[in-house]
């Protein structure tokens, strides 16, 4: 009876050992996608938590109808040595994004990228059918945005075209060496220091109009209120530079917490930009009281005249 006992005691124990290595195995599992030197290697309906993509040099990799990671922190490491990177209505998150080939290009339809680490040396990043592409910054030659595709990132130089309604926002300072607009893009600017920036050396808009947003957040206010002795007086000089623009209408809407404020500046012949200022200013209340202190007496000695 008590060899018996012990047997079943022992049984379950392994039973419940190798539960929990399955268990642990599976959580920490990850899959690996290579594609070696001159392949091309395509994916489809694959749903992985983790994983490490290699593309070796010469070679292509393709994903559609993918889900690689996860927004809870499923993450793929990514390192490029090859020439192409699809992905079509799949969704990509990776921690490190590693590019060691001067000639990789990008090619997304439908695809989503995120990425937790500054994006670069990339040639060519093509974006179509509300594609996605989020990076803390990014560095290409050359950028394609059509239909309603969306990137999220810092930019440091190269040739940005935008399609259709597409939209780029930047939070923190960009830089473009030439912007070209084909359709009615919207181009946001999230301000998190005053002296953040949007500089393009040259814009060329031929169609639609292009939208220029300037946003700036509660904390912004409260920085520029304290660091000019309760005056709210936020200026936000050399927020656009533009060396020189060509064709279209160009339209500015700068936003905060009380309102909208837009400005709009249209130029259809070719004139030259150089540096668009912005300055909102709110009077402090004694400033206001004087104000109406003002109208007050002048309403009174119109009457007394009258």
């Amino acid at each position: 009876m008590k060899i018996n006992l012990i047997h079943k005691k022992l049984s379950k124990s392994l039973l419940l050992a190798t539960a929990i290595s399955v268990i642990s195995f599976s959580s920490v599992y990850a899959t690996d996608f290579i594609a070696e030197n001159g392949d091309q290697a395509s994916f489809t309906n694959r749903t992985e938590t983790s994983g490490n993509i290699l593309v070796e040099s010469n070679a292509e990799m393709a994903f559609s109808n993918s889900t690689l990671g996860n927004a809870e922190g499923g993450r793929f490491t990514m390192t490029m040595y090859g020439n192409r990177f699809d992905l079509s209505s799949t969704t990509l998150y990776v921690d490190n994004c590693t590019n060691f080939s001067a000639y990789a290009e990008y090619v997304f339809y439908s695809g989503k990228f995120y990425a937790d680490n500054a994006v670069s040396n990339i040639a060519v990043l093509r974006m179509s059918g509300n594609s996605v592409f989020k990076a803390p910054s990014f560095a290409a030659k050359t950028i394609e945005m059509g239909g309603s595709s969306y990137l999220e990132t810092r930019l440091n130089g190269g040739q940005l075209m935008m399609e259709d309604n597409a939209y780029w926002k930047s939070i923190g300072t960009s830089s473009v060496s030439n912007l070209s607009e084909y359709g009615n893009g919207t181009i946001e600017l999230v301000m998190t220091s005053s002296s953040d920036a949007l500089r393009i050396n040259q814009f060329d808009n031929y169609g639609g109009s292009t939208d220029f947003q300037i946003n700036f957040s509660n904390e912004l206010i409260e920085e520029a209120i304290a660091n000019l002795g309760g005056t709210f007086g936020f200026h936000m000089d050399n927020v656009i530079v533009i060396s020189s623009a060509t064709e279209g209408n160009i339209n500015y809407i700068v936003n905060d917490s009380n309102g909208t404020y837009t400005w709009d500046v249209r130029d259809s012949g070719g004139g030259n930009f150089d540096v668009y200022n912005f300055t909102l200013v709110i009077p402090e209340p004694s400033t206001y009281a004087m104000i109406f202190g003002l109208l007050a007496l002048g309403l009174a000695i119109y009457r007394r005249r009258k």
